[in-house]
């Protein structure tokens, strides 16, 4: 056989047309490490927020981290409520992660403190779907009041946000407290 046939066979099982744009990575843990965690955010407009009367986040902002100690994925997540009296309060929630026998991430809050599935779409955005809600403050014997998202279809059930710079997104201190004790 001619050598220009084995050629054009050999293009022929190829996808020579095939978009040189790699794809967006599904796993929200790969690519991290242990000095350089991921982050996440989104602020929503008051558009939004009048399209969307159920929502009471009125900003979200999420770190993956990864502790190599305890074998641990880590899912720290900010929170602003909508409303005066949630003005300058910032609500933080510390999930521990893992993939489920689906190939999910499943992210979950000590003393049952609620739960989150965690995702990447394929414009490579995080996407936290919200299960079953989730404690912002108190809980688990804490002397704070306790304050609870809840999971309310076409509010606070899903958020999608874009990766924010590198330089907005520093390890955790208490990542090395832990590390230290």
């Amino acid at each position: 056989m001619p050598a220009f046939l084995l050629v054009l066979l050999s293009l022929s099982t190829q996808n020579i047309f095939a978009d040189p744009t790699p794809m967006a990575n599904t796993m929200p843990f790969v690519g991290i490490t242990t000095d350089q965690p991921v982050c996440y955010g989104r602020e929503y407009s008051p558009a939004h927020l009048k399209a969307k009367p159920k929502q009471t986040v009125k900003k979200i902002q999420a770190k993956l981290e990864i502790i190599p100690e305890y074998n641990q994925n880590v899912l720290n997540l900010e929170v602003t409520l909508r409303g005066e009296k949630n003005q300058y309060t910032n609500y933080r929630s510390i999930f521990s992660c893992f993939l489920d026998d689906g190939g999910k991430y499943r992210c979950g809050i000590d003393c049952d403190g609620g739960s989150v599935k965690i995702s990447m779409s394929s414009k490579n955005e995080l996407v936290i779907s919200v299960e079953n809600g989730f404690i912002l403050s108190g809980g688990c014997g804490s002397e704070e009041k306790d304050v609870f998202l809840q999971a309310v279809l076409g509010g606070d059930d899903k958020f999608v946000m874009t990766k924010l710079p590198a330089q907005f997104c520093a390890k955790s201190d208490w990542i090395d407290k832990i590390d230290n004790n």
